[in-house]
């Protein structure tokens, strides 16, 4: 994993990102589906594992960056989180749930095709069997951020918690042959700038349902996005994959 300095401030990734992402109520359904325990890797600030909280599931929330899961357990107050700093690869719990899940292309974060393959064997270990594994990723076959885009664009903007107007823009750079794209963000506040670099891969999708049958999986199913659109794989720019054990 490669570039996490991104993720070092929790209070600021809530204020850009906290509350863009559609994909709450599938996770929902996945784990009323397959039921609880539920195991969330790369929770972030615990917006979708304090959602499934609230509903009554056990929930342990995994995360690498140390500042995330600190706004995650201030966010959680008396709701029951198990929240705990580990790597994905690497994890051993000693236990197992029935619905594993990485949300907001958490997956992409691992960055070559080794650390995919370990994440996934580390999923399959901590799986009841037919338990199920989901998570989302981008196609990079039809997506356009699969491509280099070498001028600063503009991003989006909001008020930080002490009312500055921060400005956020950014490029990246895409390597056909890792499957790899260098985001590079910049942020305005009044005179300052900031620049980080975040790696992600965007994996081949056949590539990740061979490799998931690989090491275990049986049931795959690919889906074009979070209300179960068809997957073609010339045409769909995301995909949603959940694998059973």
């Amino acid at each position: 994993m490669i570039g996490l300095d991104e993720y070092g401030d929790g209070e600021r990734y809530d204020q850009e990102y906290g509350a863009w992402e559609p994909d709450g109520p599938f996770y929902e359904r996945l784990a009323h589906r397959y039921g609880g325990p539920v195991l969330e890797l790369g929770c972030g600030t615990g917006r979708v594992a304090l959602g499934l909280a609230r509903q009554g599931f056990a929930v342990v929330g995994v995360e690498v960056a140390p500042a995330m899961l600190a706004r995650a357990r201030a966010k959680a107050g008396h709701f029951p989180v198990e929240w705990l700093e580990a790597d994905c690869r690497v994890l051993g719990l000693g236990r197992r749930f029935c619905t594993v899940f990485m949300a907001a292309n958490g997956f992409q974060h691992l960055v070559t095709a080794e650390d995919q393959i370990a994440a996934m064997e580390a999923v399959h270990r901590h799986l009841e069997p037919g338990g199920a594994f989901a998570f989302n990723a981008r196609n990079p076959v039809t997506n356009e951020d699969a491509r280099d885009v070498d001028e600063e664009y503009p991003w989006h903007s909001y008020r930080d918690g002490q009312g500055r107007a921060v400005r956020v823009s950014g490029y990246h750079r895409w390597s056909p042959e890792t499957h790899t794209l260098v985001y590079t963000t910049i942020r305005r506040v009044g005179g300052a700038v900031d620049r980080r670099d975040l790696t992600l891969r965007f994996a081949p999708i056949p590539w990740l349902v061979a490799s998931l049958r690989h090491v275990g999986f049986r049931a795959i199913t690919v889906r074009a996005g979070f209300a179960d659109e068809p997957f073609d794989e010339a045409s769909s720019q995301d995909a949603v994959i959940v694998a059973e054990a």
